[in-house]
């Protein structure tokens, strides 16, 4: 499989987890903002992390990767996402980072099924849980990159356009020579 051109929209987390979903159904998501929306992820995680959670109808993933940080989102197929988050070595130049995210994006390490996703408006969405996504527009604008603007910090919302249909989503993470990978992968059910 050739190794997806190392420019990644990615999501940040200053701690707290990430929402992974249909674009349009992550809309209606409130965060600290509705203080039940945001703290209705607790009993979710903890029964597991990550773990299936459904938003306005439709069945998303939230995600606590980790700690302050930042996932990347690398489209592998038309409809095959990976969703990376690496810690790596601080000796590492950001073209070894970005390599290392390609490659794991496209190996299976040990994947445990978590749920799925189900994506209805041909967009995917990942943003940070204390976010609200009241401000967000749909649809999209290419042209300003795939970031959403307007969030409380740089990098909080990121999408890809992404085929309508319901993805099985599975984790994995290990350890390598000079980075720790965890991650999620998206693909189509049959």
């Amino acid at each position: 499989m050739p190794l997806p051109k190392p420019v990644f929209p990615h999501v940040s987390s200053e701690g707290g987890p990430i929402l992974i979903g249909d674009f349009k159904a992550l809309l209606s998501w409130r965060g600290v903002a509705n203080e039940h929306d945001y703290l209705s992820l607790d009993p979710i995680l903890a029964v597991a992390d990550p773990n299936q959670i459904v938003l306005n109808g439709n069945r998303s993933i939230v995600w606590s990767f980790g700690g302050s940080g930042t996932a990347d989102l690398v489209k592998l197929a038309h409809n095959r996402l990976s969703i990376v988050r690496i810690w790596p070595d601080s000796r590492l130049t950001r073209a070894q980072v970005d390599e290392a995210i390609a490659i794991a994006a496209g190996t299976e390490h040990n994947p445990k099924a978590v749920g799925r996703i189900d994506i209805s408006c041909g967009y995917l969405l990942a943003i940070w849980a204390p976010e609200d996504a009241a401000s967000i527009r749909f649809p999209p604008d290419p042209s300003k990159g795939n970031g959403i603007p307007g969030l409380s910090m740089g990098g909080a919302g990121a999408y890809v356009e992404f085929p309508s249909g319901q993805y099985e989503v599975e984790a994995s993470d290990w350890k390598g020579r000079d980075h720790n990978i965890t991650k999620l992968d998206l693909k189509l059910s049959q």
